[in-house]
């Protein structure tokens, strides 16, 4: 049995993000502001987000944003895991996480 148009659109609307992120410029020199940028690939137009950062530097930074962007400064070389959690509005999370060698 086949499932019907509204249950199909109901489960795109409700999947969980999928997060990708990405880095401007990749291999910053340290001491370099990189932009970390995420996309929350979640299907659904209608969902909003929040971003919860850690850089894997030791920073004290462990923020909640609502935008995909965060700006970041790596004062020493190194290999760093930056780790992204990204919830939408209807209770769908995950969690991505890539390295960036400063």
């Amino acid at each position: 049995m086949r499932p019907s148009n509204s249950r199909a659109l109901q489960a795109l609307l409700d999947a969980p993000p999928v997060p990708v992120i990405t880095f401007d410029p990749p291999s910053p020199a340290a001491g370099a502001q990189v932009k970390i940028k995420v996309n929350p690939g979640d299907p659904s137009p209608l969902d909003t987000f929040v971003y919860e950062w850690t850089t894997g530097d030791g920073s004290a930074l462990s923020t909640e944003t609502s935008t995909p962007l965060l700006r970041h400064t790596f004062s020493r070389t190194g290999s760093y895991v930056v780790t992204v959690k990204v919830k939408d509005d209807d209770g769908g999370e995950a969690t991505a996480t890539k390295t960036i060698q400063v």
